[in-house]
C-alpha cells in the first residue's frame, strides 16, 4: 500500500483528468522491470527467516554470526564487575613474640603428625578463568557437515527458471494490485466530488474485489517463495571447504585458550608468592580502569584478572608462612611446658623434695638424682636442637624452592607474552579471512543480481550500422589522401623529370650533331658568296 501511495501522487492539478492520471501511473509502472524487485526479494527473505526456515551459513562471511555470538552488553558488564570486584583475604595471624624459657626434657614423639591449627580461616578459592573471546564460543566438538548431493546443470536451470517465474508473477501481481488501488483511490476521489452514482458504486465494488484477488495472489506467491529452498550465496562445496578451513583454526585457538588458562593459574600462584604486601588491594592499573569507567579490550581484562588472582594466591602463601612460624613458636612453648611438667612429675614420683614431715634424704642421693635428671634434660635439649636444625633446613629448602619458583614464574611470564603475540596474529589472520569471505559474498550477490536482471530482460537489438556520406568521407580522407599522394607520387615525378631531361638532352645532342654540320656548310657558303659579290645584307627592320 505504501508503494502505491508513493508511486501515484495525489490528484492536485485541475487541468488533468483522472483517466490521464491513471494512464500516467500505468506508464510509470510498466517502466519497472522484475530486476527492480531486489528490495522486495530482501523483504521476502526476511519473512522466510522469521518463519523459521534457517540455514547454516558461513562462520566469517555472515554479519549476523558476530551479532549472535557477541555477548550482550549486560552480560559483559556483569563479567567486568565480576573481574574487577575486590577479593576478601583471610586475616593474617599476628606473629607471637615469646621470651626465652628454660628447656626441659621433651615429651615422647607422637606416632602421627599434629593436626593443623583450627583457628586459621580457609583461603578464598581462585578466581575463574577469564571469559574467552566470542569466536571461541563455538562448539568445535561437532564434525564438519557432510557433502550434500550436487544438482545437475539441467536441474539447476529448471529450479532457477521456476524461481524467476515466481518472482515475475509476484512482481506482476503487485503491480496489478497497485493499479487496482490507484483505481480505487480515483473512485473515492470521484465520490468526494459528489459525482457518485450506481455505476461508480459498481466500479468501486469491482475494484475492491480485484484488490482482494491480487492480495490473495501475492500472499500465495509469498508462501511459494517461502516454501522454496534457500537461495545460497555460496555453493555447498565452497561453504564446506570454508567451514573445514576454519574448523582446524577453531581447534587450535581453543587449545591455546586452555593453555592460557593453565598459565594464568600458575602465574597467579607465583605472583602471590612474590608480592604478598599488595594482595589486599587492587592494582594501580585496575583502579585507574575502574575510575575511568571504560571497558578495555579482552586482553587487558584478562591480564588484570590474572594479576589479581596471582596476588591473591601470593597473599595466601604469605599467610600460610606466617601460620607456620606461629606454629613453630607455639610448638616450642608447648614442648617447654611439657618438659617442665614432666620434670615436676618425675621429681614428685622419686620424692626428691619430700614434705617437711618426711625424713630428709642424704645429700648423695639427692645429687645422684639431680645428675640423672640433668643428663635426661641435656639429652632432650640435644634432640630438640636436632629437630630445630631439621626445621631450619626445611625453611632453607622452602627459600630455595621460592627462588626456583621465581625463575619458573619469569619463564612462564615470557611464554605467556609469546602466546599473547600468537593469539593477536591469529586474530588478525581470522579478521583478514573474514573480510575476504565477505567480499566474495558481496561479489556473488552482485553476480546473482546481474544474472536475475539478465534473465528478466530481453537482450537489446543490435545497433544498425550508419552509412557515411560522400562528403563526410571526402572531408575525413582528404588529408590522408594528400599526404599519401605526396609521399608516393613525388618520387615518381622526380624520376620522370630526370628521365625527360635526359631524353631531351640526348635528342638535342643528336640534333646538333646532325643539323650543325649542314648549317655550318651553308654559313660558309654564304660567307663565300658574300665575299665574292660584295653584297651587303642589311637587317630587316
Amino acid at each position: 500500500m505504501s508503494d502505491s501511495r508513493r508511486d501515484h501522487p495525489r490528484y492536485a492539478s485541475p487541468s488533468r483528468s483522472p483517466r490521464a492520471h491513471r494512464q500516467h501511473s500505468r506508464n510509470g509502472k510498466r517502466s519497472r522491470s522484475p530486476a527492480t524487485s531486489v528490495a522486495e526479494s530482501d523483504k521476502l527473505e526476511k519473512l522466510r527467516r522469521d518463519d523459521g526456515y534457517h540455514r547454516r551459513m558461513s562462520i566469517a562471511g555472515s554479519s549476523s554470526f558476530s551479532k549472535r555470538r557477541t555477548p550482550p552488553l549486560e552480560d559483559r558488564g556483569r563479567r567486568g564487575d565480576r573481574v574487577r570486584s575486590p577479593r576478601r583475604l583471610s586475616p593474617s595471624r599476628p606473629q607471637m613474640s615469646i621470651s626465652k624459657t628454660v628447656m626441659h626434657p621433651p615429651p615422647p614423639v607422637p606416632s602421627h603428625p599434629p593436626p593443623p591449627p583450627q583457628g586459621t580461616p580457609p583461603t578464598k578459592p581462585l578466581p575463574p578463568v577469564p571469559v574467552p573471546p566470542s569466536f571461541l564460543s563455538l562448539d568445535i566438538s561437532q564434525k564438519p557437515p557432510e557433502k550434500s548431493r550436487e544438482l545437475s546443470r539441467d536441474d539447476l536451470r529448471k529450479v532457477w527458471h521456476e524461481r524467476v517465474d515466481l518472482l515475475f508473477a509476484s512482481v506482476k501481481a503487485r503491480e496489478q494490485l497497485s493499479y487496482a488501488e490507484a483505481d480505487l483511490k480515483l473512485n473515492k476521489l470521484g465520490e468526494s466530488s459528489r459525482m457518485g452514482n450506481l455505476s461508480n458504486d459498481r466500479a468501486r465494488a469491482q475494484t475492491e474485489l480485484r484488490c482482494e484477488t491480487k492480495k490473495n495472489e501475492i500472499s500465495d506467491s509469498i508462501q511459494k517463495l517461502t516454501a522454496s529452498d534457500f537461495w545460497p550465496a555460496l555453493k555447498p562445496p565452497d561453504l564446506q571447504s570454508v567451514e573445514a578451513k576454519f574448523f582446524g583454526m577453531k581447534q587450535q585457538i581453543s587449545e591455546l585458550h586452555n593453555s592460557v588458562g593453565e598459565l594464568s593459574t600458575s602465574f597467579s600462584a607465583l605472583l602471590r608468592l612474590k608480592d604478598p604486601g599488595t594482595a589486599g588491594e587492587p592494582p594501580l592499573k585496575k583502579r585507574r580502569l575502574e575510575g575511568d569507567d571504560a571497558a578495555g579490550p579482552s586482553e587487558a581484562t584478562f591480564s588484570l584478572s590474572a594479576l589479581d588472582g596471582i596476588q591473591a594466591r601470593l597473599s595466601g602463601v604469605d599467610s600460610q608462612l606466617l601460620d607456620l612460624q606461629n606454629d613453630i613458636l607455639q610448638r616450642n612453648m608447648i614442648v617447654g611446658d611439657e618438659i617442665e611438667s614432666r620434670i615436676d612429675a618425675r621429681l614428685e614420683e622419686v620424692e626428691i623434695f619430700p614434705d617437711e614431715d618426711d625424713i630428709n634424704p642424704s645429700p648423695d642421693i639427692v645429687t645422684a638424682a639431680v645428675q640423672a635428671e640433668t643428663v635426661k634434660a641435656l639429652n632432650s635439649i640435644n634432640s630438640t636442637g636436632q629437630q630445630l636444625g631439621e626445621l631450619a633446613q626445611e625453611v632453607a629448602n622452602l627459600m630455595m624452592q621460592s627462588k626456583g619458583t621465581d625463575d619458573e614464574a619469569m619463564r612462564l611470564r615470557q611464554e605467556n607474552d609469546q602466546l599473547k603475540t600468537e593469539i593477536i596474529k591469529l586474530k588478525s589472520l581470522a579478521e583478514a579471512d573474514a573480510k575476504v569471505v565477505q567480499q566474495n559474498n558481496e561479489q556473488i550477490k552482485a553476480l546473482a543480481t546481474a544474472l536475475q536482471a539478465y534473465i528478466s530482460h530481453a537482450p537489446p537489438p543490435p545497433p544498425q550500422p550508419v552509412i557515411p556520406t560522400h562528403e563526410y568521407l571526402m572531408e575525413e580522407l582528404e588529408d590522408h589522401i594528400h599526404s599519401s599522394c605526396i609521399m608516393t607520387i613525388e618520387p615518381l615525378l622526380r624520376e620522370m623529370k630526370d628521365e625527360v631531361s635526359k631524353m631531351l638532352t640526348d635528342e638535342n645532342d643528336a640534333m646538333y650533331q646532325t643539323v650543325w654540320p649542314k648549317i655550318e656548310l651553308v654559313l660558309r657558303m654564304m660567307d663565300t658568296i658574300k665575299k665574292g659579290s660584295n653584297i651587303i645584307l642589311e637587317p630587316e627592320e
